[in-house]
């Protein structure tokens, strides 16, 4: 199973911290596309550039999905002949987090099968980008909406080979707890197989913050919040539950912290100041357990 990280969010990474992500044993990265600035993001993957042999899965449509569904699988298809031109061998996610997306994607997962649609039938006319990965935009978990979002979205009738991504946020509880209306973990990644019909998967965001969190409702609320180790534990136990189902990618939420001290600002596997965290060994760390588990195995 690869192991990959969300940086950049449509700034270039630049050498330096390539080079970080490199040395941690990561895979690849996935990067946002804002519209305008494709060629100088793809850019940084081509050969000889920064990236230096990371695989990139760039993000059409990302964020909160503002792009007509037409237009975002018109550009996918511009964003593989640029890809094609500049010699980077990677893949596209159009999409993110659909059904909390803003509307009209949230409430018609139509709307996304429709970007992913236009790509592939364009690509599928054009041999020189005929066999670029596309990656359904991950829902945001696995849990009964998520699910049922995505089963209707794939009764549309989707193309085989094209990849399903998902996320598995569960940032206030361990990996180990189930979504609402599962008996385990397990019966989830069961769940997301079926729906696959035995299409590949690929976790394309995963994390777990370090920032406090209270849940349950007044008066009856608690405080939740991980240590750097627990964030680590966290994910390498992921990693399992992604392995044991057969996923080929997982992809850790995000390089760096932010300044703030709200939630999204506690994801990195770097804090503000620049120190790598207890999460940042977790691509090393995982490919050690597998090399043991599968000695020689190296997808």
């Amino acid at each position: 199973m690869r192991v990959n990280l969300c940086a950049g969010f449509g700034e270039p990474i630049g050498r330096d911290n390539f080079t970080t992500i490199r040395g941690l044993w990561f895979d690849g990265v996935r990067q946002d596309l804002p519209p305008g600035r494709e060629v100088e993001l793809i850019r940084e993957f081509a050969p000889g550039g920064p990236a230096g042999g990371l695989i990139p899965m760039f993000l059409v449509n990302g964020g909160k999905m503002l792009e007509d569904p037409e237009a975002a699988g018109g550009r996918a298809t511009q964003v593989a002949l640029m890809m094609y031109e500049l010699g980077v061998k990677g893949e596209i996610e159009i999409g993110n987090e659909p059904n909390i997306a803003r509307e009209p994607y949230r409430s018609n997962p139509r709307l996304l099968a429709t970007s992913i649609q236009v790509a592939w039938d364009v690509m599928q006319r054009d041999r020189r980008i005929r066999d670029t990965r596309l990656v359904i935009g991950g829902i945001m978990n696995t849990d009964e909406d998520g699910l049922a979002y995505l089963e209707a979205l794939l009764s549309t009738g989707v193309p085989g080979p094209v990849i399903i991504g998902f996320h598995t946020y569960r940032t206030t509880t361990t990996p180990h707890k189930p979504s609402k209306g599962f008996s385990s973990r397990s019966a989830e990644f069961h769940r997301l197989q079926a729906l696959a019909g035995g299409r590949r998967l690929w976790n394309t965001e995963i994390g777990w913050h370090t920032a406090p969190s209270k849940v349950g409702c007044w008066p009856f609320t608690k405080k939740v919040q991980w240590s750097d180790a627990e964030v680590y534990d966290h994910l390498m136990d992921e990693a399992s539950y992604n392995e044991a189902a057969g996923v080929e990618v997982m992809t850790i939420f995000q390089l760096n912290d932010g300044p703030g001290n709200g939630y999204e600002d506690r994801f990195g596997i770097r804090d503000y100041g620049g120190w790598l965290k207890d999460s940042s060994e977790v691509p090393r760390q995982w490919k050690e357990v597998v090399d043991v588990l599968r000695p020689g195995d190296t997808r």
